[in-house]
Order: C-alpha cells, then sequence, then structure tokens
C-alpha cells in the first residue's frame, strides 16, 4: 500500500547528462523540489534527483561511484543536446562516454529487473550545427536515431529552457504518480502486476491523510456548525458539506451510497472557491459519477481539483467505488478520450485487466469494461475478451461480442463480419450494423453472405442490400431470407427471387412476407406462422409499393378511382409517382382534408356516394393527410412551405422525419416554435405500455433542422425549451455552439 506521510518512500531519479546542459540540470533540482511540497510529500513519497553532483571523491574510478548511486535509483533521466561526454575508463575501455556507460547499464537492469523507469530527453539542435556536425554531435544524432529505432524509452525533445520546464515536470510526475498506482495495486518486488479479485480491488484505500479529516474539515465544524445556535442559522451549503463528509467514511457493512445532487450542487456553488479536503474532493466525484448519465453534477470540477491528474482518478475508479461509480467512470473516460495505453502510462495494464473480468466483478462493471474497449481497445486486449463471449450472463456475452467486433474492425471490415456471422443470434445494434457496412467496397463478397442469417434487423438488411447492388444473391439466398423471423429479410428475400426468377405470384409474396398462411414458398421455409406483426405489414406496404410503382398512369389512375378506404397504398403511391404533375390536385385534397376524395369518385348512377362506413373513412382520410403531407416533403419546394405549416398548424399531422428535414430546408424562425409543438403534440400519456412512442429518429431530425434554422441563435433555441429527446441531439450535434454560450 501507499506510504504514509510520516514515513515516506523515497524515490531517486537519476539525472545523466554531459556537461554542456548546466541550467537545464538546475531547473530539474528546482522542478523536484516544487514536485515534493505540492504532490510527492502528500501522497506520503520524497523524490530525491540523484547526479554527479552528488558523488562522494573516492580513490577509484570515478564512474564505479557513479555506477554505484545509479544502480540505486528507481528512474532514470537522460539529458542530451550537442556534447556526447569524454571516455570513463582508459584506452580500451568499452563505453566511449560516461552517459554512454550509465544509459546501457541502466537499460541492462531494465531488462533484469524491470527497473529503472527510463526517460530521454533531446534538446533540439539548430540547422546551422546540423549541416556543420562536429564528432561529438555526431555521436548524438546516431544514437538519437538508435533510440527512435528500438523504441525501448521515453523521448521527446525541447527547445528552450521554458519548454524542458514542462517536459521535466510532466516527467517527474509521470514516475511519482506510476509509483503510487503500482503501490496501490500491491505490485510484487519483481515489479509485475499481482491479479487482484474485484473485492481486493473494491478494498483499496484512498489517498492518505492525517487521520480521517484535515484542518479544513475542523474549520468547517468548529466555525459553521457548532458555533450557530440554532439550526435556521446553518447555510444549507455547509449542511450539505457536512452530510458529505459523512459519506466519505462509509466502509463495508453500512450502506453504499453517495451524497445527493442538491447537496453536491450546493457545496459547488459555494466551496468550489475554498479548499476541500482531498477526502472530500473524492467524495463528491463519487457523487457526480453516480449521476453521470443525467449529466447534473459537475464531475469535471472536481477531476480538476485533485492532486492527481484527472485521468487516474477515473482509472481508478473502474477498479473500486460501487457498480455505478465503476460503470460511469469507464464513460467519463471515454467522454475524454483516453484509451487503455493512455491508462497504462500509469498502471499496468494486466492490472486494469485482472479486476475488470474478475470472477467476482459485477456484470455491470463487465458490461462498462467491455464497452470502453469497444472503442478504446486494441488487438492487445482480444485475449481479455475472450473468455467474456462464453459468459453465462447473455449482456455480458453480448457485449463482448460487440467489443470484440469493434476492435477487429480497426483492423478490416470483412474480419469483424466473419467474426459477427459466428454469433448470429446476438443483436449487435443499429449503430455496430453501420459502421461494419460503412465502406462496403472494402469488403469481398463471402464476408457479407455469411451474415444473411444474423439477428441483427439492421444488419441483415444493409448486407442484403449491398448483396443485392452487387447481383449477388443468389435463388437460394433468396428463399434463405424469406425463412427469416424477420420481416425486412423476407421482403428482401421476396424482391431477389422477383429479381433472379423473372416472376413471383403478388398472392405468394403477400403471404410470404406475412406468414398469414402456406404459400407456393412454403417447402422452402415452413407451413404455418403466426399472424402478421407490425414490422410484417410496414414490410408488405414496402413491397406493394414497389409493385405500384412499376405500373403506368392510366394503370395507377384506375386503382386511384376505383380505391375504397383501404387501399391507401394506391392513392397515395399514384401521387409520389406523378407529384409533379398533381401537385395542383394534392394542395386540394390537403387542404379539405379529402373530404371529397370518396364522394367524388365513389357514386353510384344516381349521384349517391357508395361507401357509407364513417369509422373507414375517417380513419382513411387521416392516414391519406398523413401520406400525403410526407410526401409533399419529399418532393416538394418552398411552394409548399405554406402548406406544410397550415397541416402543423392544424394538429391533425403526425410527428415525421421528412415534416422535420422539409422544415430544416425551407423554414424560418417561426417554424421553429412549431417543431417543438408537433413533438410535445406527440409525448405518450398515462403509463400505459400501448402509449409508448418510439421518436428518436423524429427527434434527431427535428434537432437538425432547428440548428439549421438557428445556427447563430442557440440561447433562444434553448429558451424555447425544446423536449428533451431534441435538446439531447441538439447539444450532441452542435457542442461548439453550446460552448459559446457557457
Amino acid at each position: 500500500m501507499p506510504p504514509d506521510r510520516k514515513h515516506r518512500k523515497l524515490l531517486k531519479i537519476f539525472l545523466a547528462s554531459p556537461g554542456d546542459l548546466q541550467d537545464e540540470r538546475k531547473i530539474a533540482r528546482r522542478i523536484v523540489v516544487e514536485e515534493n511540497t505540492n504532490h510527492a510529500n502528500v501522497l506520503g513519497y520524497h523524490i530525491e534527483l540523484v547526479g554527479w553532483e552528488e558523488t562522494v571523491a573516492q580513490f577509484r574510478r570515478a564512474q564505479e561511484v557513479i555506477n554505484r548511486d545509479l544502480d540505486q535509483c528507481d528512474f532514470f533521466v537522460g539529458l542530451m543536446w550537442k556534447r556526447w561526454g569524454t571516455p570513463p575508463g582508459p584506452v580500451g575501455h568499452p563505453y566511449t562516454s560516461g552517459f554512454e556507460e550509465e544509459y546501457t547499464r541502466s537499460v541492462e537492469r531494465h531488462h533484469r529487473t524491470g527497473a529503472p523507469e527510463i526517460a530521454l530527453l533531446f534538446k533540439q539542435v539548430s540547422a546551422d550545427q546540423l549541416a556543420d556536425q562536429g564528432p561529438e554531435l555526431k555521436r548524438v544524432q546516431s544514437f538519437k536515431e538508435k533510440i527512435k529505432n528500438e523504441k525501448t524509452a521515453l523521448f521527446q525533445e525541447f527547445g528552450d529552457l521554458t519548454e524542458f520546464d514542462q517536459r521535466f515536470r510532466t516527467i517527474a510526475s509521470f514516475f511519482l504518480h506510476q509509483e503510487y498506482a503500482s503501490d496501490l495495486l500491491k505490485i510484487n518486488k519483481a515489479d509485475e502486476p499481482v491479479a487482484l479479485s474485484y473485492s481486493e480491488a473494491q478494498s483499496l484505500d484512498q489517498a492518505p491523510t492525517d487521520g480521517i479529516f484535515d484542518e479544513s474539515v475542523r474549520v468547517l465544524v468548529n466555525n459553521e456548525i457548532l458555533a450557530r445556535p440554532k439550526i435556521d442559522e446553518l447555510a444549507p451549503s455547509a449542511a450539505a458539506r457536512f452530510r458529505l463528509l459523512g459519506h466519505t467514511i462509509i466502509r463495508a457493512g453500512n450502506d453504499d451510497s453517495s451524497l445527493g445532487v442538491h447537496d453536491a450542487n450546493l457545496i459547488f456553488r459555494d466551496f468550489r472557491q475554498r479548499a476541500l479536503s482531498e477526502r472530500e474532493v473524492r467524495g463528491l466525484i463519487n457523487a457526480a459519477l453516480e449521476k453521470l448519465t443525467s449529466e447534473i453534477a459537475p464531475l469535471w470540477h472536481w477531476l480538476s481539483e485533485t492532486r492527481s491528474s484527472p485521468s487516474m482518478e477515473l482509472a481508478l475508479r473502474t477498479l473500486y467505488g460501487g457498480d455505478r461509480v465503476q460503470a460511469n467512470a469507464f464513460r467519463a473516460l471515454s467522454l475524454l478520450g483516453l484509451c487503455l495505453k493512455d491508462l497504462t502510462h500509469t498502471l499496468k495494464r494486466e492490472a486494469f485487466l485482472s479486476v475488470w473480468f474478475s470472477v467476482d466483478s459485477p456484470d455491470q462493471v463487465k458490461i462498462a469494461a467491455l464497452s470502453f474497449l469497444a472503442t478504446s481497445g486494441s488487438d492487445d486486449n482480444l485475449s481479455a475478451i475472450e473468455p467474456s463471449l462464453d459468459s453465462a450472463a447473455a449482456n455480458v456475452a453480448a457485449a463482448a461480442v460487440r467489443a470484440k467486433a469493434q476492435i477487429l474492425l480497426k483492423r478490416s471490415s470483412a474480419d469483424a463480419l466473419r467474426f459477427i456471422s459466428e454469433w448470429e443470434d446476438v443483436d449487435i445494434g443499429n449503430a455496430l450494423a453501420e459502421k461494419l457496412m460503412r465502406n462496403p467496397l472494402a469488403i469481398p463478397t463471402d464476408a457479407p453472405k455469411l451474415c444473411l442469417e444474423n439477428k441483427s434487423r439492421r444488419l441483415q438488411q444493409l448486407v442484403t442490400e449491398e448483396l443485392q447492388r452487387r447481383n449477388a444473391l443468389t435463388q437460394e439466398d433468396a428463399r434463405q431470407l424469406c425463412a427469416s423471423d424477420n420481416a425486412d429479410a423476407r421482403l428482401s428475400g421476396v424482391l431477389a427471387l422477383r429479381e433472379t426468377t423473372g416472376a413471383l405470384a403478388f398472392a405468394d409474396a403477400r403471404d410470404t412476407i406475412l406468414r398469414t398462411r402456406s404459400s407456393l414458398l412454403s417447402p422452402f421455409f415452413g407451413l404455418l406462422a403466426p399472424p402478421p406483426d407490425r414490422a410484417a405489414s410496414d414490410a408488405f406496404g414496402i413491397f406493394k409499393k414497389e409493385v405500384l410503382l412499376e405500373k403506368s398512369f392510366d394503370e395507377l389512375l384506375h386503382l386511384r378511382n376505383s380505391a375504397g378506404p383501404s387501399d391507401i397504398e394506391e392513392i397515395l403511391t399514384f401521387y409520389e409517382k406523378f407529384f409533379q404533375k398533381k401537385r395542383d390536385k394534392i394542395h386540394c385534397h390537403l387542404r379539405n382534408k379529402f373530404c371529397d376524395f370518396f364522394s367524388e369518385n365513389k357514386k353510384n348512377d344516381n349521384g349517391d356516394s357508395v361507401i357509407t362506413d364513417d369509422k373507414k373513412i375517417a380513419s382513411a382520410r387521416k392516414q391519406l393527410c398523413e401520406g400525403m403531407i410526407q410526401i409533399v416533403c419529399r418532393y416538394g419546394d418552398l411552394r409548399e412551405l405554406s402548406l406544410v405549416r397550415w397541416a402543423i398548424d392544424e394538429k391533425d399531422i403526425g410527428y415525421h422525419a421528412a415534416m422535420m428535414n422539409f422544415l430544416g430546408r425551407y423554414g424560418e424562425w417561426q417554424d421553429v416554435r412549431r417543431i417543438i409543438s408537433v413533438a410535445d403534440s406527440q409525448k405518450p400519456s398515462g403509463l400505459s405500455l400501448l402509449s409508448i412512442v418510439d421518436t428518436d429518429r423524429e427527434d434527431a431530425a427535428a434537432a437538425q433542422a432547428i440548428l439549421k434554422i438557428g445556427a447563430d441563435r442557440i440561447a433562444d433555441v434553448l429558451c424555447a425549451d425544446p423536449p428533451s429527446g431534441i435538446k439531447k441531439n441538439l447539444h450532441s450535434y452542435d457542442q461548439e455552439g453550446f460552448l459559446r454560450i457557457r
């Protein structure tokens, strides 16, 4: 475990350089003093900078004395500029300079024991000096090229003293936090990671302190709480901070909880400019992580207040803190754009993975870790993911499949698809499916063919469409699709059969898509099936439209004139195919909401309407109005703007992406309120499952439309108070706009 402040652990950094970098060596010593005061001593360490200046004169080869100090150091920092240095021994000595001997000796010890950690800093050389290199500079440049090729040490360049200050300070801080993290995770003497269990990681202590609380807490209790004669005089933020202190001393056996959001925000409001104890800051980080997905607690501020780096704080939270804190720590790391390699600058990769995927690690943590590796992992992490593929928990196994697929995708879409084909019962989701097929030209035909039976509807749809574009679907492939439980796949199979066979009876196609009864295709995909669901009905509607669009004007006109309330597709297809020709008629129908349509087309010899079912007619009129306004939005232009506005204001038109896209192209600021109004009208009422409306696509289209209309008025957009679904998409689409008003 990390040492305490009273028994500080000594960390030795050996500073090696020839004699042309005296100013840099002085700055390095100043930085070490500052690091000790500001960070190391607080954490229970003391950094000592060792170099040839500290070597005590003895009657022996000087380099031998220096080497004895060198061999006791934990870290090695080498500085180089123009000079190579003098030989450390008589003629025939194996090394040409003291620096070369020190570096080589350190590298050999590192290979044997894992210590010291090695970093190198090269001062930039001017172009004139490079053009006329002396023998020493040539040796330095040759050594530099060797380091570049071997990649065995941290290697950076610096220009002036200010840049050196920054580089060396970063290295010293890196060494300190690596040692602290290694001690925290109980690294053994060989500096190899110990495989920690989840329960062991949960018990890791936080940063050491003198006692439970520091002086700032005693000031709070004495001045803000004990000094108040009445509870009414106690400030709300002081009460919140007092509750925070209680939460920070929770131990196993007590309730595993964190400070509430209201209290956390009170403390942020009144105490963010005042010194809080490290324990309190970490408690506030936990409270913010608990509510990370709600974005209602100031996580990033408190991360910046810790004595270690934000990335290290979050990395450690993935190892302990409770299921929700750990899972959200992964999400926060992803938001920072960090990958596992970034984290392993401070902790051993194996130590992370052993805790994340420990046998007793909760499924929630494993899934969060797999999601993190999916976006931030590499081929090196595949072996850690493999055991989770066979997890008894279906959600963990599915997350492992998605993680491995996304890592393979970085290498090759084809490799990822071939892997996915082995797990056809796992729904990989729409987003990953679209990523897999983002660059179809780079994928050989065999890879998408393997995924024709995948459970993911979106992936099955995308690979089918791509195979159709390549004319690579055989009749056998089409029949395989017709047997799918996915209505969209059955639709694709029917369309492919029409393409490959040249003919397919409409009734057979209908029965195949809807699965209503046995058909001519039944030998290939089974006999009786359950009644059609909504997805099957929608798929059949698409097929029917495809067939109708192949018909001529006269054929469609005849179908329109003979259409009844159940023949919505025939009517809409006629107007869609001949939109420009029938534009005025479309406007007329919409303005009177199709009130006269059935009566004028369906009259007997006496001029009376033959359709008398008012409920069917009312339902048909509503469907026609909604379908027609979508056609107008897809094929119309600025001339239709007043019509679309009228339709929205009438409150009879549903919330649809086509309408949002149209307003995004042609709308004005007044239409932002219309978009919000129609979105609000689609909110479900009550708690019935039947009232739940999935409006993700519409919300995304609405947000894009609002941004196109009011790109320079983000503050006004927020004042208009769009629904939460739209607001979420607004932020993701225009983060820069939101940053401008913060």
